[in-house]
């Protein structure tokens, strides 16, 4: 959608079959798919620049019985921006970086201490933040046409 001729506006959303995928069992341990859902814009400031910024909300359908810690999903919110700075008619450079931030979450089991069939109480919690930047570097064989 461009509502003016600088403004470029986009949406998205994305469902995953995950249910419907064969995880050896482990989709049997979802209570849903996931979705997300995406906004972003861009705007052209001069000829040579373009600013865009977005974001991006996603849920997962993972219960307390798919969380590991070493495979865990949880719902997130990411937001990101970058811009795009032609150079010539060849080559642009871009700059990107984004956040996603995920919802926390636990799982309580049993653990058994040493093998010695003794159970402990154990609750393992999943949260984590991630930042990325990027640089990338376009470049056009047809020069721009």
């Amino acid at each position: 959608l461009k509502p003016i001729d600088k403004l470029l506006l986009s949406t998205g959303v994305h469902y995953y079959m995950d249910q419907q995928a064969d995880w050896d069992g482990r989709e049997d341990e979802l209570d849903g798919n996931a979705i997300e859902v995406a906004l972003g814009g861009e705007f052209q400031v001069t000829e040579k620049l373009a600013l865009s910024a977005g974001y991006l909300f996603t849920k997962s359908g993972a219960t307390e019985a798919y969380q590991t810690d070493l495979s865990y999903s949880l719902p997130s919110s990411s937001v990101g921006g970058g811009l795009a700075f032609t150079i010539n008619p060849m080559i642009e450079l871009n700059l990107a970086g984004s956040y996603t931030m995920y919802q926390g979450g636990e799982k309580n089991f049993e653990h058994d201490l040493g093998g010695t069939g003794l159970m402990i109480p154990t609750m393992e919690t999943y949260d984590k933040d991630v930042w990325i930047v990027a640089v990338g570097l376009n470049i056009s064989l047809a020069g721009g046409k």
